[in-house]
């Protein structure tokens, strides 16, 4: 069995439509929300700007070498290879 609460939900401005209203939007937010993360939309986007880092740290070091090869960083250049496959 389950108790549904009985909202009016009529166009009028009355006290008891307000709070209907506002508890439906409340209640749509959090069920937005739970659906976000449970689809693992945060993870995905902080994955991405992993990459984005280190690919910016990857060009940082290569100004900063000033474009030579001589003493590369293979382990942040692999670390941004595996990241650019993924």
């Amino acid at each position: 069995m389950f108790a549904l609460p009985r909202l009016p939900l009529q166009l009028e401005m009355s006290l008891s439509s307000w709070f209907a209203f506002t508890w439906l939007a409340f209640a749509i937010l959090v069920i937005a929300a739970n659906w976000r993360s449970a689809l693992g939309v945060d993870r995905e986007e902080q994955q991405q700007l992993e990459r984005i880092k280190n690919l910016k740290t990857w060009q940082w070091e290569e100004r900063v070498r000033g474009g030579k090869r001589d003493y590369p960083r293979a382990d942040r250049q692999r670390l941004y290879r595996r990241n650019v496959q993924m």
